[in-house]
C-alpha cells in the first residue's frame, strides 16, 4: 500500500504504521516550467528532508522530481515526491511557507503502488 502525505516546509510527517517520521526542512530548488510557458525541460524541484527515527534527527537527505535521487529508502520505506503545489507562475515568487509537497511513502516490498491513501499534515 502507498500512503500520500501533504507536508509544508518546517512540518513533520509521521507514518505511524512503520514508525517513520520526517520533517520537510526546505524547498531548495524550484525550476519548474511556469504555467502557460513552453519549456524545453519540465524543470526540477529539490527538497531537503530530515529523517527522524524515534523522534531524534538521523540526517538530512535531498529528494528531486526530475534529477537524482528521485526516491530514497529509509527503514524499509520508499519515499518519493508525488506533487508540488502551488504551480509556478511567470513573474510571481512562491514564498517558502506556501509550498505543499505531496510525498508518497510505500513499503520497499510493496507491489501494490496502485492504491493510495491520502493524509493531510498541515
Amino acid at each position: 500500500m502507498e500512503f500520500l502525505y501533504d507536508v509544508r516546509p518546517g512540518h513533520e510527517l509521521k507514518v505511524e504504521e512503520v514508525g517513520l517520521s520526517a520533517r520537510l526542512v526546505s524547498v531548495e530548488e524550484d525550476s519548474r516550467c511556469p504555467v502557460g510557458v513552453n519549456c524545453i525541460w519540465a524543470g526540477n524541484v529539490r527538497i531537503v528532508l530530515s529523517l527522524l527515527p524515534g523522534g531524534s534527527e538521523d540526517g538530512q537527505v535531498s529528494l528531486n522530481t526530475a534529477l537524482e535521487p528521485q526516491a530514497i529508502t529509509f527503514r524499509g520505506q520508499r519515499i518519493t515526491i508525488r506533487k508540488v503545489m502551488p504551480p509556478r507562475i511567470i513573474g510571481e515568487t512562491i514564498n517558502p511557507d506556501e509550498y505543499v509537497i505531496t510525498l508518497a511513502v510505500s513499503s520497499e516490498e510493496s507491489d501494490d503502488a496502485g492504491e493510495a491513501e491520502a493524509h493531510d499534515l498541515g
